[in-house]
């Protein structure tokens, strides 16, 4: 199921402090966009077959929906600072501020390490924006939309670093092109969809459109899909009792045999397997 996300209609964003559990509770994911940081403890945090040791100071991205959770140390209990807010916010100021949160899971990097200068200057204009929040005095809606164009900002610029400015100009390039597309996809994967279906509709050739999924992605445009139906199908067989053949075409998948081809090829086990490791594990935003 999906973690639904309320925001205030007069700012599409909050912020909240949260001591994890002991133990590991079932992973979630949203709509929203997130990052949080460890404000003191230890722990973990996991997202889908990703592990991460945390920390105080250290800074987590939380990619788009990506299964993620977070685990405190017994000994000494982890408390975070979370942010979520709506993405429309920055497709109204730079649609480039999303960059960082379309990578596909598997090439991104959601730890941003306390000793890094990046996750000091996250911390700080996060408890500056949380501070604006829940103070609420004259003026904080500008105020913390402000820190938040900051955060965004300052993350792109991150994500920015290990790429030359002609690989970034690429990129931004190619994710204007698709970012159409994208949107698109996230409604419609689990229908029978074809490159050419999407190069005829955006008037963009098939050729580019494979080339800029890859720049923005990783994935070309075949795996992306994939990757999307199976990743619906992993956060049902974790989050419901469906049967998996319902499972197999609510995804988008033609037939079992396929389903469980390409499930075992990019997760490594069977849906059962799946189900039986991380069911009791999982939660889903509207």
């Amino acid at each position: 199921m999906k973690l639904a996300v309320t925001f205030p209609k007069e700012l599409k964003m909050i912020s909240f402090i949260w001591t994890p559990h002991t133990r590991r509770e079932r992973p979630h994911y949203h709509d929203s966009l997130e990052i949080g940081v460890c404000l003191r403890g230890k722990g973990q945090f996991y997202y889908a077959n990703k592990c991460y040791e945390a920390s105080q100071g250290d800074v987590f991205v939380v990619n788009h929906r990506e299964l993620h959770i977070a685990v405190s140390d017994q000994r000494d209990p982890s408390t975070y600072l979370f942010l979520k807010w709506d993405p429309r916010i920055l497709l109204k100021e730079n649609e480039l501020l999303l960059l960082p949160f379309t990578y596909s899971s598997v090439h991104f990097c959601n730890h941003i390490p306390a000793h890094e200068k990046a996750a000091q200057l996250l911390s700080l204009l996060m408890q500056q924006l949380h501070q604006e929040l829940h103070e609420q005095q004259e003026g904080y809606e500008s105020a913390a939309k402000g820190y938040l164009l900051q955060i965004c900002v300052s993350l792109l610029r991150h994500v920015s670093e290990g790429s030359d400015q002609n690989d970034r100009g690429g990129q931004a390039q190619a994710f204007t092109r698709i970012k159409g597309m994208l949107a698109y996809l996230e409604q419609h994967y689990r229908e029978p969809i074809a490159l050419q279906d999407l190069a005829e509709q955006y008037h963009i050739s098939s050729s580019r459109i494979s080339h800029d999924f890859k720049e923005v992605t990783g994935k070309n445009f075949k795996d992306y899909v994939m990757h999307l139906r199976i990743e619906h199908a992993k956060a049902k067989l974790v989050a419901t009792n469906e049967a998996v053949t319902e499972i197999c075409f609510d995804a988008g998948f033609q037939s079992i045999p396929s389903f469980y081809r390409a499930f075992a090829m990019h997760v490594h086990l069977s849906p059962i397997e799946y189900r039986n490791q991380f069911a009791g594990f999982a939660i889903c935003d509207n």
